[in-house]
Protein backbone atom coordinates (compact mmCIF):
# COMPACT_ATOMS: atom_id res chain seq x y z
CA UNK A 1 0.00 0.00 0.00
CA UNK A 2 2.64 2.46 0.92
CA UNK A 3 5.04 1.30 -2.27
CA UNK A 4 1.62 2.39 -4.46
CA UNK A 5 0.58 5.75 -2.91
CA UNK A 6 4.58 6.59 -2.76
CA UNK A 7 4.24 5.42 -6.94
CA UNK A 8 1.38 8.37 -7.47
CA UNK A 9 2.71 10.88 -5.38
CA UNK A 10 6.09 10.34 -7.55
CA UNK A 11 3.97 9.98 -11.11
CA UNK A 12 2.12 13.66 -9.77
CA UNK A 13 4.89 15.23 -8.94
CA UNK A 14 6.72 14.06 -12.28
CA UNK A 15 3.90 15.43 -14.10
CA UNK A 16 3.46 18.69 -12.25
CA UNK A 17 7.41 19.30 -13.44
CA UNK A 18 6.64 18.89 -17.10
CA UNK A 19 3.56 20.94 -16.76
CA UNK A 20 5.70 23.82 -14.87
CA UNK A 21 8.42 23.42 -17.27
CA UNK A 22 5.87 24.08 -20.26
CA UNK A 23 3.43 26.51 -18.77
CA UNK A 24 7.44 28.70 -18.52
CA UNK A 25 8.67 27.48 -21.22
CA UNK A 26 5.37 28.80 -23.24
CA UNK A 27 5.88 31.71 -21.63
CA UNK A 28 9.40 31.94 -22.67
CA UNK A 29 8.90 31.45 -26.62
CA UNK A 30 5.69 33.17 -27.27
CA UNK A 31 6.63 35.97 -29.32
CA UNK A 32 6.93 39.55 -27.56
CA UNK A 33 5.07 40.92 -31.10
CA UNK A 34 3.26 40.21 -33.71
CA UNK A 35 6.05 40.52 -36.40
CA UNK A 36 7.22 37.63 -38.06
CA UNK A 37 10.74 38.75 -37.13
CA UNK A 38 10.22 38.01 -34.05
CA UNK A 39 8.64 34.58 -34.32
CA UNK A 40 5.10 35.03 -34.69
CA UNK A 41 3.40 32.56 -37.01
CA UNK A 42 1.49 33.18 -39.94
CA UNK A 43 2.15 36.88 -38.77
CA UNK A 44 0.17 38.04 -41.67
CA UNK A 45 -2.98 36.36 -41.00
CA UNK A 46 -2.64 36.82 -37.00
CA UNK A 47 -2.02 40.53 -37.96
CA UNK A 48 -5.81 40.68 -37.16
CA UNK A 49 -5.32 41.10 -33.55
CA UNK A 50 -3.83 44.54 -34.05
CA UNK A 51 -6.30 45.90 -35.88
CA UNK A 52 -8.36 48.91 -33.24
CA UNK A 53 -11.52 47.22 -31.20
CA UNK A 54 -14.89 46.77 -33.15
CA UNK A 55 -13.05 47.99 -36.23
CA UNK A 56 -13.37 45.21 -38.94
CA UNK A 57 -16.48 44.35 -41.13
CA UNK A 58 -15.41 41.10 -42.38
CA UNK A 59 -13.44 38.76 -42.17
CA UNK A 60 -11.86 36.21 -45.09
CA UNK A 61 -10.52 32.67 -43.88
CA UNK A 62 -9.33 29.89 -45.99
CA UNK A 63 -5.83 28.98 -48.37
CA UNK A 64 -3.55 31.35 -50.50
CA UNK A 65 -6.63 31.53 -52.91
CA UNK A 66 -7.74 34.36 -50.71
CA UNK A 67 -5.15 36.12 -49.81
CA UNK A 68 -4.00 36.73 -53.47
CA UNK A 69 -7.12 37.45 -54.51
CA UNK A 70 -8.79 40.01 -51.93
CA UNK A 71 -7.82 43.37 -51.42
CA UNK A 72 -9.37 44.57 -47.97
CA UNK A 73 -8.05 47.94 -48.60
CA UNK A 74 -9.93 48.48 -52.25
CA UNK A 75 -12.85 47.28 -50.60
CA UNK A 76 -12.23 50.22 -47.73
CA UNK A 77 -11.11 52.67 -50.74
CA UNK A 78 -14.17 52.38 -52.51
CA UNK A 79 -17.08 51.75 -49.71
CA UNK A 80 -15.27 52.70 -47.10
CA UNK A 81 -16.28 49.01 -45.77
CA UNK A 82 -13.23 47.47 -43.32
CA UNK A 83 -11.76 43.41 -43.67
CA UNK A 84 -9.10 41.51 -42.95
CA UNK A 85 -8.23 38.30 -45.26
CA UNK A 86 -6.50 35.58 -42.42
CA UNK A 87 -5.94 33.00 -44.89
CA UNK A 88 -2.29 31.05 -45.01
CA UNK A 89 -1.07 28.55 -47.26
CA UNK A 90 -3.12 25.26 -47.71
CA UNK A 91 -5.03 26.53 -44.32
CA UNK A 92 -6.71 23.28 -42.93
CA UNK A 93 -10.80 23.80 -41.37
CA UNK A 94 -9.54 23.34 -38.10
CA UNK A 95 -6.97 26.65 -39.00
CA UNK A 96 -9.63 28.23 -39.79
CA UNK A 97 -11.89 28.37 -36.98
CA UNK A 98 -8.68 29.39 -34.50
CA UNK A 99 -8.41 32.39 -36.54
CA UNK A 100 -12.20 33.10 -36.73
CA UNK A 101 -12.03 32.50 -32.54
CA UNK A 102 -8.59 34.71 -32.30
CA UNK A 103 -10.33 37.52 -34.06
CA UNK A 104 -13.79 37.25 -31.95
CA UNK A 105 -11.84 38.40 -29.38
CA UNK A 106 -11.54 42.01 -30.51
CA UNK A 107 -13.46 42.16 -33.73
CA UNK A 108 -17.73 41.86 -34.30
CA UNK A 109 -16.99 41.23 -37.73
CA UNK A 110 -20.51 40.86 -39.46
CA UNK A 111 -19.34 39.02 -42.22
CA UNK A 112 -17.11 35.77 -42.50
CA UNK A 113 -16.28 34.69 -45.87
CA UNK A 114 -15.20 30.72 -46.14
CA UNK A 115 -12.72 29.94 -49.12
CA UNK A 116 -14.35 26.46 -50.02
CA UNK A 117 -11.26 25.14 -51.13
CA UNK A 118 -10.10 23.88 -48.01
CA UNK A 119 -13.80 21.94 -47.78
CA UNK A 120 -12.14 19.62 -49.99
CA UNK A 121 -8.67 19.62 -48.32
CA UNK A 122 -7.95 16.38 -45.93
CA UNK A 123 -7.08 16.29 -42.58
CA UNK A 124 -6.08 13.55 -39.95
CA UNK A 125 -7.22 13.02 -36.77
CA UNK A 126 -3.05 13.69 -35.15
CA UNK A 127 -3.45 16.78 -37.09
CA UNK A 128 -6.14 17.89 -35.21
CA UNK A 129 -5.22 16.47 -32.15
CA UNK A 130 -1.80 18.90 -32.67
CA UNK A 131 -3.34 22.41 -33.41
CA UNK A 132 -5.56 21.70 -29.82
CA UNK A 133 -1.98 21.06 -27.99
CA UNK A 134 -0.56 23.94 -29.52
CA UNK A 135 -3.64 26.65 -29.05
CA UNK A 136 -3.56 24.92 -25.20
CA UNK A 137 0.34 24.73 -25.29
CA UNK A 138 2.11 27.96 -27.06
CA UNK A 139 5.50 26.02 -26.52
CA UNK A 140 4.90 23.47 -29.34
CA UNK A 141 3.82 25.88 -31.68
CA UNK A 142 6.86 28.50 -30.82
CA UNK A 143 9.33 26.30 -29.65
CA UNK A 144 12.00 27.20 -32.21
CA UNK A 145 12.15 30.32 -30.91
CA UNK A 146 14.41 29.05 -28.36
CA UNK A 147 17.32 29.85 -30.45
CA UNK A 148 16.82 33.24 -30.94
CA UNK A 149 16.63 32.97 -27.49
CA UNK A 150 19.82 31.47 -27.02
CA UNK A 151 21.60 34.42 -29.57
CA UNK A 152 20.21 37.42 -27.50
CA UNK A 153 22.04 35.60 -24.72
CA UNK A 154 19.37 34.60 -22.88
CA UNK A 155 18.20 37.96 -21.79
CA UNK A 156 15.30 37.51 -18.93
CA UNK A 157 13.99 40.36 -18.96
CA UNK A 158 12.88 40.61 -22.52
CA UNK A 159 11.74 36.67 -22.38
CA UNK A 160 9.42 36.64 -19.75
CA UNK A 161 8.34 40.21 -20.84
CA UNK A 162 4.82 41.12 -22.38
CA UNK A 163 3.92 40.81 -25.40
CA UNK A 164 3.28 43.55 -27.70
CA UNK A 165 1.04 42.82 -30.31
CA UNK A 166 0.12 46.48 -31.46
CA UNK A 167 1.92 46.35 -34.94
CA UNK A 168 -0.91 46.54 -37.63
CA UNK A 169 -0.44 44.94 -41.37
CA UNK A 170 -0.45 47.13 -43.58
CA UNK A 171 -2.05 45.55 -46.23
CA UNK A 172 -4.62 43.71 -44.09
CA UNK A 173 -4.03 40.40 -45.66
CA UNK A 174 -3.45 40.96 -49.14
CA UNK A 175 -0.34 39.21 -50.52
CA UNK A 176 1.01 41.26 -54.18
CA UNK A 177 1.99 39.68 -57.61
CA UNK A 178 2.58 41.46 -60.46
CA UNK A 179 3.76 38.06 -61.89
CA UNK A 180 1.80 36.99 -65.31
CA UNK A 181 1.69 33.42 -66.32
CA UNK A 182 -1.59 32.80 -68.49
CA UNK A 183 -3.06 30.06 -70.34
CA UNK A 184 -5.97 29.06 -72.33
CA UNK A 185 -8.27 26.62 -69.72
CA UNK A 186 -9.97 23.67 -71.65
CA UNK A 187 -13.44 22.35 -70.04
CA UNK A 188 -13.68 24.66 -67.43
CA UNK A 189 -16.70 24.46 -65.29
CA UNK A 190 -18.38 22.32 -67.51
CA UNK A 191 -21.50 21.62 -66.54
CA UNK A 192 -22.08 18.02 -64.85
CA UNK A 193 -24.80 16.57 -62.78
CA UNK A 194 -21.99 14.53 -60.46
CA UNK A 195 -21.11 15.81 -56.77
CA UNK A 196 -17.21 15.61 -55.21
CA UNK A 197 -18.07 14.18 -51.78
CA UNK A 198 -16.86 16.28 -48.54
CA UNK A 199 -15.14 14.31 -46.15
CA UNK A 200 -17.45 13.41 -42.68
CA UNK A 201 -14.48 15.57 -40.97
CA UNK A 202 -14.74 18.61 -42.68
CA UNK A 203 -18.79 18.43 -42.77
CA UNK A 204 -18.21 18.92 -38.89
CA UNK A 205 -15.59 21.42 -38.73
CA UNK A 206 -17.90 23.15 -41.33
CA UNK A 207 -20.92 23.28 -39.12
CA UNK A 208 -18.99 24.13 -36.20
CA UNK A 209 -17.57 27.25 -38.07
CA UNK A 210 -21.50 27.73 -38.47
CA UNK A 211 -22.54 27.63 -35.43
CA UNK A 212 -19.88 29.89 -34.34
CA UNK A 213 -20.61 32.46 -36.54
CA UNK A 214 -24.36 32.56 -35.41
CA UNK A 215 -23.41 32.61 -31.91
CA UNK A 216 -21.42 35.05 -32.48
CA UNK A 217 -24.04 37.61 -34.99
CA UNK A 218 -22.00 36.75 -37.95
CA UNK A 219 -23.48 35.81 -41.43
CA UNK A 220 -21.57 32.77 -42.87
CA UNK A 221 -20.81 33.11 -46.75
CA UNK A 222 -19.40 30.10 -48.73
CA UNK A 223 -17.01 31.91 -51.30
CA UNK A 224 -15.36 29.98 -54.11
CA UNK A 225 -12.41 32.25 -55.85
CA UNK A 226 -12.12 31.63 -59.70
CA UNK A 227 -9.55 29.01 -59.87
CA UNK A 228 -9.21 26.57 -62.97
CA UNK A 229 -6.94 24.21 -60.79
CA UNK A 230 -9.48 23.98 -58.06
CA UNK A 231 -12.92 23.95 -58.91
CA UNK A 232 -15.27 22.27 -61.41
CA UNK A 233 -18.85 21.85 -61.68
CA UNK A 234 -19.15 18.85 -59.79
CA UNK A 235 -17.60 20.71 -56.88
CA UNK A 236 -19.83 23.47 -57.35
CA UNK A 237 -22.74 21.18 -56.84
CA UNK A 238 -21.48 19.74 -53.40
CA UNK A 239 -21.21 22.82 -51.93
CA UNK A 240 -24.17 24.49 -53.60
CA UNK A 241 -25.80 21.57 -51.86
CA UNK A 242 -24.22 21.91 -48.64
CA UNK A 243 -24.75 25.68 -48.52
CA UNK A 244 -28.71 25.46 -49.04
CA UNK A 245 -28.52 22.65 -45.68
CA UNK A 246 -26.96 25.12 -43.72
CA UNK A 247 -29.06 28.03 -45.18
CA UNK A 248 -25.94 30.02 -45.76
CA UNK A 249 -25.76 31.95 -49.15
CA UNK A 250 -22.55 31.19 -51.45
CA UNK A 251 -21.11 32.96 -54.11
CA UNK A 252 -19.25 30.79 -56.92
CA UNK A 253 -16.98 33.47 -59.03
CA UNK A 254 -15.91 30.29 -61.18
CA UNK A 255 -20.12 30.88 -62.87
CA UNK A 256 -19.44 34.74 -62.58
CA UNK A 257 -17.68 35.44 -66.10
CA UNK A 258 -20.38 37.96 -67.02
CA UNK A 259 -19.60 39.98 -63.71
CA UNK A 260 -16.08 39.35 -63.32
CA UNK A 261 -14.83 38.87 -66.69
CA UNK A 262 -11.34 36.99 -65.62
CA UNK A 263 -8.93 36.70 -68.50
CA UNK A 264 -6.73 33.85 -67.34
CA UNK A 265 -4.38 34.87 -70.16
CA UNK A 266 -3.51 37.78 -68.03
CA UNK A 267 -5.36 37.54 -64.61
CA UNK A 268 -3.20 34.84 -63.07
CA UNK A 269 0.18 34.19 -62.18
CA UNK A 270 0.64 30.28 -62.47
CA UNK A 271 -1.54 28.98 -65.32
CA UNK A 272 -5.00 28.96 -63.48
CA UNK A 273 -4.22 28.34 -60.09
CA UNK A 274 -3.96 31.67 -58.56
CA UNK A 275 -4.88 35.46 -59.67
CA UNK A 276 -2.52 37.81 -59.55
CA UNK A 277 -3.14 41.72 -59.21
CA UNK A 278 -5.40 41.97 -62.38
CA UNK A 279 -7.47 39.40 -61.27
CA UNK A 280 -7.42 40.22 -57.99
CA UNK A 281 -8.68 43.92 -58.58
CA UNK A 282 -12.06 41.83 -60.38
CA UNK A 283 -12.20 39.52 -57.64
CA UNK A 284 -12.29 42.44 -55.05
CA UNK A 285 -14.49 44.94 -56.97
CA UNK A 286 -17.17 42.22 -56.62
CA UNK A 287 -17.20 41.20 -53.32
CA UNK A 288 -17.09 45.31 -52.37
CA UNK A 289 -20.10 45.54 -53.95
CA UNK A 290 -21.87 42.93 -52.34
CA UNK A 291 -21.08 43.96 -49.27
CA UNK A 292 -22.02 47.58 -49.99
CA UNK A 293 -25.73 46.01 -51.43
CA UNK A 294 -26.00 44.16 -48.08
CA UNK A 295 -27.32 47.55 -46.86
CA UNK A 296 -25.33 46.60 -43.02
CA UNK A 297 -22.02 48.09 -43.22
CA UNK A 298 -22.01 51.87 -42.92
CA UNK A 299 -19.22 53.81 -45.05
CA UNK A 300 -16.56 54.74 -42.67
CA UNK A 301 -14.33 56.71 -44.97
CA UNK A 302 -15.41 60.20 -43.24
CA UNK A 303 -14.89 59.10 -39.89
CA UNK A 304 -11.99 60.40 -38.33
CA UNK A 305 -11.10 56.92 -36.13
CA UNK A 306 -9.99 54.99 -39.24
CA UNK A 307 -7.65 57.71 -40.90
CA UNK A 308 -5.43 55.07 -40.41
CA UNK A 309 -6.95 53.20 -43.52
CA UNK A 310 -6.62 56.20 -45.60
CA UNK A 311 -2.75 56.00 -45.05
CA UNK A 312 -2.40 52.45 -45.88
CA UNK A 313 -4.39 53.00 -48.84
CA UNK A 314 -1.19 55.15 -49.81
CA UNK A 315 1.26 53.11 -48.54
CA UNK A 316 -0.35 50.54 -50.74
CA UNK A 317 0.02 53.05 -53.55
CA UNK A 318 3.70 53.45 -52.78
CA UNK A 319 4.25 49.64 -52.69
CA UNK A 320 2.77 49.06 -56.04
CA UNK A 321 4.56 51.94 -57.58
CA UNK A 322 7.62 50.09 -56.15
CA UNK A 323 6.78 46.82 -56.99
CA UNK A 324 5.62 47.63 -61.03
CA UNK A 325 9.05 49.61 -61.01
CA UNK A 326 10.63 46.53 -59.95
CA UNK A 327 8.76 44.20 -62.12
CA UNK A 328 9.92 46.71 -65.39
CA UNK A 329 13.28 46.56 -64.41
CA UNK A 330 13.87 43.25 -64.63
CA UNK A 331 11.83 42.56 -67.85
CA UNK A 332 14.29 44.80 -69.17
CA UNK A 333 17.31 43.12 -67.67
CA UNK A 334 15.51 39.63 -69.15
CA UNK A 335 15.28 40.89 -72.29
CA UNK A 336 18.54 42.54 -72.61
CA UNK A 337 20.15 39.59 -71.54
CA UNK A 338 18.28 37.72 -74.14
CA UNK A 339 19.30 40.18 -76.84
CA UNK A 340 23.13 40.11 -76.20
CA UNK A 341 22.67 35.98 -76.26
CA UNK A 342 20.91 36.47 -79.99
CA UNK A 343 23.82 38.66 -80.85
CA UNK A 344 26.90 36.59 -79.89
CA UNK A 345 28.65 34.91 -83.02
CA UNK A 346 28.04 31.50 -83.51
CA UNK A 347 30.72 29.07 -82.80
CA UNK A 348 32.43 26.09 -85.40
CA UNK A 349 34.13 23.25 -83.87
CA UNK A 350 37.10 22.48 -86.59
CA UNK A 351 38.97 19.27 -85.79
CA UNK A 352 42.55 18.42 -86.89
CA UNK A 353 43.31 15.00 -86.77
CA UNK A 354 46.58 13.02 -87.98
CA UNK A 355 47.46 9.65 -87.34
CA UNK A 356 50.02 10.26 -84.07
CA UNK A 357 47.28 13.42 -82.96
CA UNK A 358 44.06 14.93 -82.77
CA UNK A 359 42.74 18.16 -81.08
CA UNK A 360 39.96 20.88 -81.73
CA UNK A 361 39.59 24.63 -81.59
CA UNK A 362 36.74 26.80 -82.30
CA UNK A 363 36.51 29.58 -84.75
CA UNK A 364 33.35 32.35 -84.78
CA UNK A 365 32.02 32.57 -87.94
CA UNK A 366 31.06 35.87 -89.66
Amino acid sequence: MKTTVKNIICSLLFISLIAATLAVGSIAVVPKSNLKEDGMKDATAFGVISEPKDTIDAIFVGDSEVYRSIMPLKIWEDYGITGYVCSTPAQRLYYSLEFLEKAFETQSPKYIFIETNSFFREFTFSDKIENKLEKLVPFFRYHTNIKDILTDGFNLEKIFSSPDYSYTINDKGYRLSLKVRGFKPKNYMSFSKERESISERNISYIKRINDYCKKNGASLVFLSIPSTQNYNYPRHNSLSDFAKQLGVEYVDMNLLQNEIQINWKKDTYDKGDHLNYHGAQKVTAYLGKYLSETGTLSDKRSDRNYESWNDAVDNFYIELKEAKAKRKERRKRIKLAELLKGETEPETTVTVSKKWFSFKFCVNTP
